[in-house]
């Protein structure tokens, strides 16, 4: 008797959402850099600003057991990025962290002040700037969820933040929470989408369930907002389960706030 081979996976041109895999590598993959490699001038600016969001990243790593290694890691910036570690201090008065570099100086707060999640303070947090954003702005009244492109000497990309009703940008995958400002400067930010913490909450108790993955939500929430508008929901008892849930959230980090 003839043996039957295993029959062979066909290739989808869509991705498991529905989105076609040409429209997905053209909407979110990497891209070339806008920079003009040409001018010096602002490479050496674009240099400077990728070395001190170096400094942050790292920094914001640290654990407090390995403090004791900082003499390590000032020793790895020195080689790697050929300039010295500068001393990062905490200002009790403004309550955040300040350094000067280059003769420039930069502040910033380590969101892993106010939310207690492992995960900060490890490279796991890298590459869940959507799924974080979606999930941490709906915790803060009056925040939004900007999602648009980082540009950098390597290239662009697409990347979400948080932006707090202060004016202040938290961006989980650096651990920070940054003034708007000095967070676009640093990182050439340029926006392609937002959503209201309205649309945040909604996204999260009838569209965040396994259905669509969070690049795409962060990109065309509304679009999905506008095109289930008129169906009514299944989870009506289970979307305000889990608003009553986000509401106790967020009292405990008012709370939190309050009692610093």
């Amino acid at each position: 008797m003839k043996e039957s081979k295993p029959r062979e996976k066909k290739f989808s041109m869509y991705n498991p959402w529905g989105m076609h895999n040409e429209t997905v590598k053209e909407l979110f993959e990497k891209k070339e850099s806008d920079f003009n490699l040409a001018d010096e001038e602002a490479i050496r600016k674009q240099e400077i600003k990728e070395r001190v969001l170096t400094i942050i990243e790292i920094f914001t790593r640290l654990r407090k057991e390995e403090y004791c290694h900082y003499n390590i890691f000032k020793h790895f910036i020195r080689t790697k990025l050929k300039c010295e570690f500068p001393e990062i201090v905490w200002n009790e008065k403004s309550f955040e962290y300040e350094f000067v570099f280059e003769n420039k100086k930069y502040t910033f707060l380590m969101l892993s002040q106010i939310q207690n999640d492992v995960i900060l303070k490890t490279n796991k947090r890298y590459n869940k700037c959507h799924e974080a954003s979606i999930c941490l702005g709906v915790l803060f009244p009056g925040a939004s969820v900007l999602t648009g492109w980082i540009n950098s000497l390597n290239g662009r990309y697409l990347h979400s933040v948080i932006l707090l009703n202060n004016g202040k940008i938290i961006d989980y995958t650096k651990n920070i929470i940054m003034d708007m400002k000095e967070y676009v400067s640093l990182t050439n930010f340029t926006l392609e989408n937002s959503l209201t913490n309205e649309e945040l909450l909604e996204i999260n108790t009838r569209l965040n369930k396994g259905i669509f993955d969070s690049k795409s939500l962060s990109v065309f929430g509304k679009e999905y907002l506008n095109e289930f508008a008129n169906i009514n929901s299944s989870f009506a008892e289970e979307d305000l389960d889990i608003k009553n849930i986000i509401t106790g959230i967020r009292k405990k980090i008012e709370n939190s706030n309050g009692e610093r």
